[in-house]
């Protein structure tokens, strides 16, 4: 790929494609999943994937690579604007380059107050316990009493 080849020698990109992505062939040979890699990732480059909200746990850039976001806006859309998410949003690879060389500079403290708060609204309720509740509302598990 073009980027890794102009990132300096310290850097390694791997590239996951959606698992319904026709594009397989752009995959790097690492075989790990995607949620075990972004525990090693310095960055996360994304588009509109979930696992933007898997990655916002580690308080790590983000760089949200969107080259057709007005199409996109147009057919799919958003929950929420783009414009309200932490991230360094960038539409073309000159500016995705950009992005990744300087997480030092636009990742500062506001980026990651913003990061925390956007955790705040959207994750504060995940506990690990969510099929253990799922399953306890609709009767499959007993409700926990003072006893249990």
């Amino acid at each position: 790929l073009r980027l890794q080849k102009e990132l300096p020698g310290n850097y390694a990109l791997i590239v996951k494609t959606h698992r319904f992505a026709r594009n397989k062939e752009l995959d790097s040979a690492v075989t790990y999943a995607a949620e075990y890699l972004q525990i090693l990732a310095d960055v996360l480059i994304t588009d509109y994937s979930s696992i933007y909200f898997d990655y916002l746990y580690f308080r790590r850039p983000v760089v949200l690579f969107a080259p057709d976001l007005e199409a996109y806006l147009s057919t799919v859309g958003l929950y929420r604007p783009y414009e309200t998410i932490p991230g360094k949003l960038v539409q073309d690879y000159d500016q995705l380059r950009e992005a990744v060389l300087t997480t030092d500079i636009w990742a500062d403290e506001d980026y990651i107050a913003r990061m925390d708060r956007l955790w705040n609204e959207q994750m504060a309720y995940c506990d690990g316990c969510s099929t253990e509740k799922l399953l306890t509302q609709i009767g499959l598990l007993p409700r926990k009493t003072a006893r249990n």
